[in-house]
């Protein structure tokens, strides 16, 4: 099958509402198949590749790598060029083995790794802003 898994999701939910919501006769049943609806329209929101989510990631990503070669040269470090690797996640994997392996005093440490952790939030909270929140309300209405 070559279908995409959002599809295939959509396709699931539909067949769920269409053929198994109408022969549900209990409160309990219907607020667990809302339950699993509204997962399932979560999963197929979430299941296409997204290129605005790389393009953003990638860009926090290039931006925290510069700061943190810049503020480690400004300290008088040598750091990995980051330029000589094919993505910004490659450069980023190796300035983090490089910020963990090299001696140098704590407090710098501590302030190129902060560097480093404000990207890692930044690629969170991209990949965050992409995933639905939960609806209880369909989970707990009544069907007065």
């Amino acid at each position: 099958m070559n279908e995409p898994v959002g599809l295939l999701i959509k396709c699931v939910s539909r067949a769920l509402r269409e053929h198994l919501q109408p022969e549900l006769t209990t409160d309990y049943a219907r607020s667990q198949l809302a339950g699993a609806l509204d997962i399932l329209s979560k999963l197929e929101q979430m299941a296409d590749w997204s290129p605005s989510l790389v393009e953003e990631v990638d860009a926090a990503l290039c931006a925290s790598n510069s700061a943190l070669a810049a503020a480690a040269a400004a300290a008088g470090l040598a750091v990995p060029a980051v330029t000589t690797f094919e993505s910004h996640a490659d450069a980023s994997r190796a300035l983090a083995d490089w910020l963990f392996q090299t001696p140098m005093p704590e407090e710098e440490r501590k302030r190129l790794d902060a560097i480093l952790r404000e990207s890692l939030r930044a690629c969170v909270l991209a990949q965050r802003r992409r995933i639905p929140r939960a609806d209880f309300s369909a989970m707990t209405a009544s069907s007065d």
